[in-house]
Order: C-alpha cells, then structure tokens, then sequence
C-alpha cells in the first residue's frame, strides 16, 4: 500500500500462506483440519521486527476464546529467535503461536506451521520427558516427525506419526466426519526414527 510522500505499509503474515500446506498435509495424516479464520490487523510497527521482550506484548493484543490466535511478525531480533517461532500455553484454549515471515522469505522451512500446530495440539519436542506431574496434559512428540526440533532456517521432517495422532489434545478441538485419508507415516519412537 503506497501513501503520499513516499510512505509505504507492508503487510506481515507470508507465513500464513506459506505454511498452511505443510500444516494440512501433516495433520490430516492426523485426522486433523484446521479452519482459518479473517486476518486481525495490529496496526503498530514496533512489532514488526519483533524481539523477546515484546513478545507477551504482541500476544497480548488479541485474545478470543474460541480459537488460537497465530500471530505473524516480518522478522525476530536476533533472527534466529525462537528457531523462527514459538507457542505457548500448548494444550488449552488460550495456546498462541508467533511466527516470522523469514520462514517464507527463506522458502526452507515447509513444515513450520505445522510443528507450531503441533505444539498447539499438547505435543512437546521428543525427549523432553512429558508428561510431567506439573504438565500431565502435555506429550512428547514422536522421534523424525514433524516434532522435532529444527532450529532456524532448517525443516522439521515432513513425516507424522500414529503416537502423535492419539496424543493430541486441545478443548477447542471439535468432531467432524471427513474422508479417510492416506494415514501416519510412521507408528512411534521404535520405527519412525531419530531427530535429524
């Protein structure tokens, strides 16, 4: 959008695009469908280059209770960040994800959105040791899936597992029938492998 004297506004929120495929073919092995609902601008060009003390600001300037809200910044300061995104409150209805466009501008990074949703849905990184008497709502994700950690500009595997399919959990989760689809590519730990 161009405005008089040379004023130019830029929209975030590229990761939306870029990541939802990656996040549908991930999760519908899963038997999970995401709906997307009308963009919310915040109109406040602090966040655009976002760093770790404005991050519960950010998260702060939108909350519905009957979804998650994902947010999307240009860029993190330092850019690695978060390894380009994080969520909190896995699990429960109030779950908020941040991500950086970077992920799409880098055009590595595929299956992001889908490991953010996977946090999302109670999953943790593999090895973490969840559940815990502190977090019982809250799992380990399978070895060389989508759940692995990747760092920043690198990919989590393009894989899902059946452990991570009877795992999730998040109160806003709902019942639809839909078409069965091709499945989980691996079962848990014992066979679809290690982290890369």
């Amino acid at each position: 959008m161009r405005f008089p004297m040379g004023i130019t506004l830029t929209y975030s929120g590229d990761g939306l695009v870029f990541g939802q495929p990656g996040a549908t073919t991930e999760w519908n092995k899963a038997d999970i469908l995401y709906t997307y609902r009308d963009w919310m601008t915040i109109w406040n060009s602090t966040y655009s280059t976002l760093t770790s003390a404005e991050e519960s600001s950010l998260r702060a300037e939108v909350s519905e209770d009957d979804c998650i809200e994902v947010f999307f910044v240009d860029r993190f300061s330092p850019q690695d960040m978060d390894g380009g995104g994080n969520t909190v409150s896995g699990g429960t209805e109030s779950a908020k994800v941040i991500s950086s466009d970077e992920n799409a501008d880098f055009g590595v990074d595929l299956t992001h959105l889908a490991h953010e949703f996977g946090h999302v849905l109670t999953m943790k990184h593999p090895g973490q040791g969840f559940p815990t008497a502190a977090s019982p709502h809250r799992v380990d994700g399978s070895t060389n899936t989508l759940m692995c950690p990747s760092g920043f500009n690198n990919d989590n595997p393009e894989r899902n597992s059946q452990w991570n399919k009877d795992n999730v959990a998040n109160p806003l989760l709902t019942f639809v029938l839909k078409l069965r689809t091709v499945g989980p590519d691996c079962t848990d730990d014992s066979d679809c492998g290690a982290c890369p």
